[in-house]
């Protein structure tokens, strides 16, 4: 369902999902959905597809002041026209009070890896985390 929902442009299913604590560094959930939305609309426009998302099992799961942390393995193929690339990464699933399970992409760790611990302060720094890289996929 939320790949279907990327790949359309519809970002209502991803915003619904989304730990608030990304609203802090968006300027507001107001802003994050604009930006959010936007963005989903600027990849479709480029022309780039996900073909396939492979989410794996947590391994472990951390205490982070009153929630819970795991991160969660993804994988994702992606095509650009002629070029496929695919992309290790995570998703860091955090449980609070509610009991409802929220999301964040642990994609923008690639550029600030110090960033999850600006949205979850109280997680462990000794945190050593997933594997996040992105590749071209070679033709056969």
């Amino acid at each position: 369902m939320m790949l279907k929902s990327f790949n359309t442009g519809d970002a209502k299913a991803l915003v619904d999902r989304t730990h608030p604590s990304i609203y802090k560094l968006m300027n507001g959930q107001n802003n994050f959905e604009k930006n959010l939305i936007a963005g989903a609309k600027q990849i479709i426009e480029c022309g780039i597809v996900i073909e396939s998302l492979n989410v794996g099992l947590p391994d472990r799961l951390y205490r982070a002041g009153h929630e819970y942390v795991c991160f969660v393995p993804k994988t994702s193929i992606m095509q650009n026209g002629d070029k496929r690339f695919k992309s290790i990464s995570y998703i860091v699933a955090i449980k609070g009070n509610d009991a409802k399970w929220r999301y964040l992409d642990g994609a923008g760790a690639r550029r600030n890896p110090n960033q999850l611990w600006k949205l979850l302060p109280r997680l462990p720094k000794t945190i050593e985390l997933p594997e996040n890289t992105i590749s071209l996929i070679e033709a056969d």
